[in-house]
């Protein structure tokens, strides 16, 4: 019995790996573009990127922003979004609505070039890989 002790101890660090968010399913290998949010299209520029260690970046229509997302595959969790904003941007409406969307979100699902972000209110977001990230 006590030789299974360290057995369990790796077991348990394993579960908290944050390579098991959504970069180990694709999630890092493209640069994403928002073309969608509850069927509409989107019209204004945006790109987001996933890295490792529960890093985000991205640009939106004013600001380009750095935030972190830890949560296991396939849930997802937006937060600890920090950036600077262009003085003068004719878009500050998108851009917010943007954030507040994202943060809204609780579920991924990435299949190749094609990304879901989604909620249990039914939104959804639609993002499309854009260059390869890896």
């Amino acid at each position: 019995m006590k030789r299974l002790f360290p057995l369990f101890g790796l077991v348990a660090l394993t579960a908290c790996d944050p390579s098991e968010t959504l970069t180990k399913y694709g999630g890092g290998d493209y640069a994403w573009r928002l073309v969608e949010v509850d069927g509409k299209p989107v019209n204004f520029p945006n790109e987001i990127s996933f890295g490792a260690h529960g890093s985000v970046n991205g640009k939106g229509p004013c600001s380009e922003f750095s935030a972190s997302q830890w949560a296991p595959y396939p849930w997802f969790e937006f937060k600890d979004v920090s950036g600077l904003r262009q003085e003068t941007c004719a878009m500050t409406a998108q851009e917010d609505t943007y954030f507040a969307d994202l943060a809204e979100m609780q579920i991924v699902e990435i299949s190749g070039p094609n990304m879901v972000l989604s909620n249990e209110a039914g939104r959804e977001m639609v993002f499309v890989g854009i260059t390869d990230g890896g």
